[in-house]
Order: structure tokens, then sequence, then C-alpha cells
């Protein structure tokens, strides 16, 4: 599982190491477990890093865990007045 050093590091703020989707672009915000975190961090420095979700479950897939508990904020899906359905 790759872990991008600070020469690596995407161009710009706020985006997935592995993808590069912009984070306002992110379909919802989502949280995990710190230790799992850990397992997964893209960065070489500890809590570093982000990963958009599908960046995050294929991380945990890699390491054969299927079953993990996370927080979802979807409170980013409704901007400026739009309806979230």
């Amino acid at each position: 599982m790759r872990r991008y050093t600070d020469k690596e590091r995407p161009c710009g703020c706020g985006v997935c190491y592995d993808c590069g989707l912009k984070y306002d672009k992110f379909p919802c915000d989502m949280v995990i477990q710190d230790e799992l975190w850990e397992l997964i961090n893209p960065s070489q420095r500890k809590d570093g890093g982000l990963l958009c979700p599908n960046c995050i479950c294929a991380r945990l897939i890699q390491l054969g865990l299927t079953s993990v508990h996370v927080t979802v904020n979807t409170a980013m899906l409704i901007k400026d007045g739009e309806g979230g359905h």
C-alpha cells in the first residue's frame, strides 16, 4: 500500500492522495477509527493525508477489512439551499 512522501504529495491542498478527487467533490465525508486510519494513511506523517471515501474503502479492502464501522457526514451534500434526496 503506497505511502506518499512530502515530495510525492498531490499538487494542491484538499485532494485525495490516491485518485486526485478534490475534497469539495467528495460524495460525503467519511471518518474511521484512528487505529484504522494509521493502517491506510497515504502520508508518511502520522494523522496526515487525505483519501476520498472510495479510496478509503479500497485501502481497507486491500487489508481484508470488509466490515468496518464508519461515520458518514452527509451535511456537505446540501449546499446553499439545495435539497438533498
